[in-house]
């Protein structure tokens, strides 16, 4: 991992996946390792930050889904008017 990201929006998603399951894989053997911070903090690495932005992103794109979802279903209501 490194410093190549500034912000968290800015990590890929595959790039936090793939922490995020080193950091379950960790979890399960009872190994604290892998959940150290570093300093300077590193976007795709710090626990902390890996695991709140991909929380960020869950939420994000809950809501995405559910605007969409909602737009659809409006939709399709709007064409049933009159049958």
């Amino acid at each position: 991992m490194s410093n190549k990201y500034k912000y968290g929006d800015r990590v890929p998603n595959n790039v936090l996946a793939d922490r995020l399951d080193e950091l379950a894989d960790a979890v399960t053997k009872a190994n604290l390792r892998p959940f150290v911070m570093r300093i300077p903090a590193e976007m795709d690495y710090c626990p902390d930050l890996v695991m709140s932005e991909a929380a960020n992103r869950l939420r994000d794109f809950e809501q995405c889904f559910m605007t969409n979802k909602e737009q659809a279903e409006f939709s399709d209501t709007e064409h049933d008017v009159g049958n």
